[in-house]
């Protein structure tokens, strides 16, 4: 099947309406970001405990 003029191959197609080709891949973009934005801002807020628990738990005694 051919792809339609303005489309990336019919992949911006949704519910038989189409999205505008930046519409669709912003919302690519922007999913994948929330993501790793919220992983990195809980990484960076329990870093400190992520390392003291990391030393407690190497020593002896």
């Amino acid at each position: 099947m051919a792809a339609q003029e303005g489309t990336s191959g019919g992949y911006c197609r949704r519910r038989g309406g189409r999205l505008a080709d930046g519409a669709f891949h912003s919302a690519m973009f922007a999913m994948p970001t929330l993501a790793l934005a919220s992983t990195l801002i809980c990484f960076v807020g329990f870093k400190a405990r992520l390392v003291q628990g990391l030393a407690t738990t190497g020593m002896k005694g």
